[in-house]
């Protein structure tokens, strides 16, 4: 009998899938050691509540990024 793998938020812990859409994202890393290279490849499922908290904490980012740039090139 095979039983279907429950899909969590790796952030918030919440069970996502049938009524609550979420985001599946893909990381490729590949690490070198001593003993040769390996491939860690994980597999992340975001809920959507979360994706806009990560993307709006970027947008803010971004924001304060270009406001110090301006203040440096006015100076200039």
């Amino acid at each position: 009998m095979i039983i279907p793998r429950h899909k969590v938020c790796d952030i918030c812990k919440e069970e996502v899938g049938i009524n609550k859409r979420y985001y599946i994202i893909k990381s490729k890393c590949f690490y070198q050691g001593y003993g040769g290279g390996a491939q860690d490849n994980k597999i992340h499922h975001i809920c959507e509540d979360c994706m806009y908290k990560i993307t709006d904490a970027i947008r803010e980012n971004l924001r304060t990024d270009k406001d110090d740039n301006r203040d440096e090139l006015e100076v200039i």
